[in-house]
């Protein structure tokens, strides 16, 4: 029987779990991120905030620190705004790849495993390649929680929406061949808060789909590009008859558009169409995406959705998964 403890922290948030083996006992959170770990000051208030939360579930779970037999930090943890920067591994990828790169760093009194992310194989980045370039912290541990949990095995496509969206492919070795980032979710907060849609939209996104909004948001996305067909969002409040909620599906639909056209024009971007698609993330947004994918002829498969319950531990189980091949 192992006690394990997981750190995951993205840009706002921070996930602490304790699991005894495959289960977990203790869990606590935090909306805390590397977007509060700028500088020095900040930086000794992030690592407070993190041994918080580590105390709140040691004491959850009625263990102390020297009874941890494995803790592993997950995601922005292992960057340069983290608490102890790993370096990248290189694509192709899996878990024994990913494995052979965890770095040890002993910190809150605690031995921590930082898990690396994954990028492209490319030094030198110029004009002429960076389009082929990408790179992730995080994702990589979610991929292989969810592999582990549906049993997948590849090639196949595992779309993870956030902040930032994430194309992952995997190859047929279940290996994290590439991946493509788009900046998705701050698009679509940046122009619900702070533009001039701002007012069309009250400020709120979607809180459920409305079919025909959030397809035709797309159509005219791909047919005129996101910029003006953003703007037909204020268009559609100043002279429609519609409703908040369908403007926001309309808006979502513009944007989500152009993610997938990512994947279309991708190198290589004639063997995707045939990929089986795992999408994961946010409920309301992994159902658009959803939609936009049965809809679009360009995918032959009709994609597999994971639910939100099961999705929010894939990044501690994909870790725990990878740290299997060093048997730490």
């Amino acid at each position: 029987m192992k006690n394990i403890l997981t750190i995951d922290t993205g840009t706002t948030n921070t996930r602490v779990k304790i699991f005894l083996d495959d289960k977990i006992i203790a869990k606590a959170d935090k909306k805390i991120g590397v977007r509060n770990n700028t500088n020095l000051k900040k930086n000794q208030k992030f690592k407070k905030e993190i041994d918080n939360l580590i105390t709140k579930v040691l004491s959850k779970a009625n263990i102390k620190k020297k009874q941890l037999d494995l803790t592993l930090g997950i995601g922005m943890l292992s960057s340069d705004i983290g608490l102890y920067e790993v370096p990248h591994v290189f694509f192709p990828a899996g878990k024994v790849e990913i494995a052979k790169g965890i770095k040890k760093k002993k910190i809150f009194d605690i031995p921590i495993n930082f898990i690396p992310g994954v990028r492209t194989a490319i030094e030198n980045v110029t004009l002429n390649n960076c389009e082929e370039v990408d790179m992730m912290r995080g994702e990589e541990a979610e991929v292989f929680g969810i592999v582990k949990y549906l049993k997948l095995q590849g090639p196949l496509l595992i779309i993870l929406p956030g902040s930032h969206t994430k194309f992952i492919f995997l190859n047929d070795k279940n290996k994290i061949s590439k991946s493509i980032t788009t900046l998705a979710g701050e698009l679509i907060a940046e122009l619900t808060n702070n533009s001039i849609l701002s007012s069309s939209l009250e400020s709120t996104f979607a809180k459920n789909i409305e079919k025909d909004f959030l397809l035709k948001g797309a159509e005219l996305s791909n047919k005129i590009g996101s910029n003006r067909s953003s703007f037909i969002t204020r268009i559609l409040e100043q002279f429609g008859s519609n409703t908040v909620n369908q403007r926001a599906n309309y808006l979502l639909g513009t944007i989500l558009s152009n993610d997938l056209l990512a994947v279309k024009s991708y190198q290589e971007s004639n063997m995707h169409h045939k990929l089986p698609v795992v999408i994961g993330g946010n409920n309301l947004i992994k159902d658009a995406f959803g939609l936009l994918i049965k809809e679009d002829d360009y995918f032959k498969t009709d994609p597999i959705i994971i639910e939100d319950n099961i999705i929010k531990n894939m990044s501690s189980i994909g870790a725990i998964e990878i740290a299997k091949n060093l048997n730490l």
